[in-house]
C-alpha cells in the first residue's frame, strides 16, 4: 500500500528522503480504486421464484448471503472515498503541486515535515486498511465468491 511506505519514511527530512520514491508514493497513495460487482443474475435468481431449482442448500444460502458481504465492503469502500474526497484532496490541492512533484520550486517541502500531513496520510492508511485488513471485508468477499463458483461447479457436475 503506497500510504504504508510513506509512512515507513516518518519523520519526513525533505534533504534526506528521496523525493522521487516519495512523489511516487504520494501520487498512488491518490488513486480511487472502487470494487463494482455485476450482481444482476444473482438478484434475478433471488427475486424469481427460480431458487427452490438449486438443489444445493449451502449454495442458495450463499448466493442470498452474498448481496450483504457486498454491501459490507462497499460501505467501507464509500467511508474511504469520502474521506478522501473531503479531506485528503481539498488538503493536497491546497499545499501539494497537482502532479506531486515535490521538488516543483514553488512547493513548500516544509509540509512535508508537519504533524498535518503525517495524519492525512496515516488516515488514508487507516481507511484502506479498514477495508483491506482490519475487517476482512475483502477476504469475505474473495471467499464468498469463491465458494459460490466451488458450490455451482460442484451443482453443474452432478
Amino acid at each position: 500500500m503506497a500510504a504504508a511506505k510513506v509512512i515507513d519514511e516518518f519523520p519526513i527530512d525533505p534533504n534526506i528522503t528521496n523525493l522521487d520514491t516519495l512523489t511516487q508514493n504520494m501520487w498512488d497513495l491518490t488513486y480511487h480504486y472502487t470494487f463494482n460487482p455485476s450482481q444482476g443474475t444473482i438478484r434475478a435468481i433471488i427475486n424469481s421464484s427460480s431458487l427452490h431449482l438449486i438443489r444445493n442448500h449451502e449454495l442458495r444460502t450463499k448466493l442470498i448471503a452474498c448481496q450483504d458481504v457486498f454491501v459490507d465492503y462497499e460501505e467501507g469502500e464509500k467511508d474511504a472515498t469520502e474521506d478522501m474526497m473531503h479531506h485528503l484532496y481539498p488538503y493536497l490541492n491546497e499545499f501539494f503541486p497537482f502532479d506531486m512533484n515535490l521538488e516543483e520550486p514553488r512547493f513548500d517541502q516544509s509540509i512535508l515535515t508537519t504533524l498535518q500531513f503525517e495524519n492525512m496520510i496515516l488516515q488514508r492508511h487507516d481507511n484502506l486498511a479498514t477495508i483491506l485488513e482490519s475487517d476482512n471485508e475483502l477476504e469475505k468477499m474473495t471467499q464468498m465468491i469463491d465458494d459460490i463458483i466451488s458450490l455451482t461447479k460442484k451443482e453443474t457436475q452432478e
